[in-house]
Protein backbone atom coordinates (compact mmCIF):
# COMPACT_ATOMS: atom_id res chain seq x y z
CA UNK A 1 0.00 0.00 0.00
CA UNK A 2 1.34 3.47 -1.11
CA UNK A 3 1.36 6.29 1.08
CA UNK A 4 -0.54 8.01 -0.90
CA UNK A 5 -3.26 5.40 -0.83
CA UNK A 6 -2.80 4.89 3.10
CA UNK A 7 -3.96 8.59 3.53
CA UNK A 8 -6.92 8.26 1.18
CA UNK A 9 -7.70 5.37 3.27
CA UNK A 10 -7.52 7.35 6.36
CA UNK A 11 -9.74 10.67 5.22
CA UNK A 12 -11.97 8.21 4.37
CA UNK A 13 -12.05 6.60 7.79
CA UNK A 14 -12.95 9.91 9.72
CA UNK A 15 -15.57 10.10 11.64
CA UNK A 16 -17.23 13.32 13.34
CA UNK A 17 -15.21 13.72 16.98
CA UNK A 18 -11.99 11.86 16.02
CA UNK A 19 -8.76 13.62 16.45
CA UNK A 20 -6.87 15.11 13.73
CA UNK A 21 -3.54 17.20 13.18
CA UNK A 22 -3.12 20.27 10.55
CA UNK A 23 0.06 20.47 9.30
CA UNK A 24 0.49 24.34 8.20
CA UNK A 25 3.41 26.93 7.41
CA UNK A 26 3.85 28.32 10.66
CA UNK A 27 3.27 25.06 13.08
CA UNK A 28 1.13 22.37 13.65
CA UNK A 29 -1.48 22.07 15.93
CA UNK A 30 -4.65 19.08 16.81
CA UNK A 31 -8.37 19.62 15.72
CA UNK A 32 -11.34 17.34 15.89
CA UNK A 33 -13.91 17.14 12.91
CA UNK A 34 -16.54 18.62 13.52
CA UNK A 35 -19.23 17.89 10.66
CA UNK A 36 -18.82 16.60 7.04
CA UNK A 37 -20.43 18.11 3.69
CA UNK A 38 -20.37 15.93 0.26
CA UNK A 39 -17.07 17.20 -0.84
CA UNK A 40 -15.37 18.65 2.88
CA UNK A 41 -14.13 18.23 6.35
CA UNK A 42 -14.69 20.97 8.40
CA UNK A 43 -13.06 20.74 11.65
CA UNK A 44 -13.23 22.45 15.23
CA UNK A 45 -13.39 26.18 14.28
CA UNK A 46 -14.53 26.22 10.98
CA UNK A 47 -11.52 24.99 8.94
CA UNK A 48 -12.41 23.50 5.67
CA UNK A 49 -10.52 20.92 4.31
CA UNK A 50 -11.22 18.53 0.89
CA UNK A 51 -11.79 14.99 1.53
CA UNK A 52 -9.87 14.28 -1.91
CA UNK A 53 -6.62 14.80 -0.90
CA UNK A 54 -6.98 16.59 2.93
CA UNK A 55 -5.97 20.48 1.59
CA UNK A 56 -7.40 23.16 2.68
CA UNK A 57 -9.95 24.49 1.05
CA UNK A 58 -9.16 28.30 -0.19
CA UNK A 59 -10.71 30.82 -2.72
CA UNK A 60 -10.76 29.86 -6.68
CA UNK A 61 -7.36 30.75 -7.87
CA UNK A 62 -5.43 31.43 -4.63
CA UNK A 63 -2.14 30.23 -4.59
CA UNK A 64 -2.15 29.58 -0.40
CA UNK A 65 -3.24 26.69 0.14
CA UNK A 66 -1.13 25.69 3.55
CA UNK A 67 -2.75 23.73 5.68
CA UNK A 68 -2.68 19.78 5.25
CA UNK A 69 -4.81 17.32 7.60
CA UNK A 70 -2.84 14.63 8.51
CA UNK A 71 -3.10 11.49 11.07
CA UNK A 72 -2.44 12.03 14.65
CA UNK A 73 0.14 9.85 15.35
CA UNK A 74 2.05 9.34 18.53
CA UNK A 75 5.47 10.89 16.82
CA UNK A 76 3.17 13.75 15.26
CA UNK A 77 1.53 14.89 18.87
CA UNK A 78 4.37 14.54 20.99
CA UNK A 79 6.01 16.79 18.32
CA UNK A 80 3.30 19.73 19.02
CA UNK A 81 2.98 18.54 22.93
CA UNK A 82 6.69 19.41 22.87
CA UNK A 83 6.36 23.04 21.32
CA UNK A 84 3.23 24.44 23.09
CA UNK A 85 4.92 23.40 26.25
CA UNK A 86 8.68 25.32 24.93
CA UNK A 87 6.32 28.59 24.35
CA UNK A 88 4.81 28.13 27.42
CA UNK A 89 8.05 27.60 29.48
CA UNK A 90 9.45 30.44 27.70
CA UNK A 91 6.99 32.71 28.81
CA UNK A 92 7.57 31.68 32.40
CA UNK A 93 8.29 34.70 34.69
CA UNK A 94 11.56 32.68 36.28
CA UNK A 95 11.85 35.83 38.42
CA UNK A 96 8.86 35.02 41.10
CA UNK A 97 9.94 31.32 41.15
CA UNK A 98 11.71 30.55 44.88
CA UNK A 99 15.15 29.79 45.00
CA UNK A 100 14.45 25.71 45.90
CA UNK A 101 12.04 25.72 42.47
CA UNK A 102 14.48 27.33 40.53
CA UNK A 103 17.20 25.07 41.43
CA UNK A 104 14.47 21.76 41.52
CA UNK A 105 14.36 22.77 37.61
CA UNK A 106 17.71 23.65 36.93
CA UNK A 107 18.34 20.08 38.15
CA UNK A 108 16.44 18.46 36.13
CA UNK A 109 17.14 20.77 32.88
CA UNK A 110 20.89 20.17 33.24
CA UNK A 111 20.45 16.28 33.81
CA UNK A 112 18.50 16.03 30.67
CA UNK A 113 20.74 18.20 28.39
CA UNK A 114 23.97 16.11 29.53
Amino acid sequence: MTLASREREWLDSLKIGDTVVILGRIGDCVSTVERFTKTLIITKGGKKFRKDGGRERTPPGSIWNSLLLAEPTEERLATIRQAILAVKLATVKWKALSLKALREIAEIVYKESS
